[in-house]
């Protein structure tokens, strides 16, 4: 009886492989309304999936994309939990990037350039990105009053530059 009760539990629950066509799906779908304009539509399809699978990387990274545009906010806190629930698609590190720019965190906008360089992320792209956010950083501390700080920060960005233009050489 115990084994015939555990046979049924394992039937019933899904597999690994239905949960990624439900994902699958759910993308889709997602995708889908986003093109036709209908964002809050696609937002409720993805957030109704999240509970039954919140840890989805993929579904978190399509929350984020849902909300970048009108809310940035949100958008970079689904994207650093997809990143946390090990979601390492390009297009992630570009959403959560800009995501954080436009909220004027540049700080965090450094540490995304990071882990898309530290991820293998292609550094002729990811090095400028960073010298950008830092550039801002160094503009802020000038503003503020710490000139050293933004100094540094300012050379750190001329660094990434110049590395950036000899990894774009040895491409070539």
């Amino acid at each position: 009886l115990a084994a015939a009760k555990e046979f049924k539990k394992r039937v019933a629950a899904p597999s690994g492989k239905d949960i990624r066509k439900k994902v699958g799906i759910v993308v889709n779908q997602a995708i889908a309304l986003m093109r036709a304009g209908e964002n809050d539509r696609a937002l409720k399809t993805v957030s109704a999936a999240l509970k039954r699978t919140p840890d989805d990387p993929d579904l978190l990274m399509l929350k984020g994309r849902c909300l970048r545009e009108t809310k940035p906010a949100q958008a970079a806190f689904a994207l650093n939990a997809a990143f946390r629930c090990g979601q390492r698609k390009p297009l992630l590190f570009d959403m959560w990037f800009e995501a954080l720019n436009a909220q004027n965190d540049f700080a965090a906008a450094v540490n995304v350039a990071n882990y898309a360089i530290d991820g293998g992320q292609d550094r002729s792209i990811w090095l400028p990105l960073r010298a950008r956010a830092l550039v801002q950083i160094g503009i802020v501390g000038q503003r503020d009053g710490n000139a050293k700080a933004a100094v540094e920060a300012l050379l750190r960005a001329g660094a990434d530059l110049s590395a950036a233009v000899a990894a774009n050489r040895s491409s070539a």
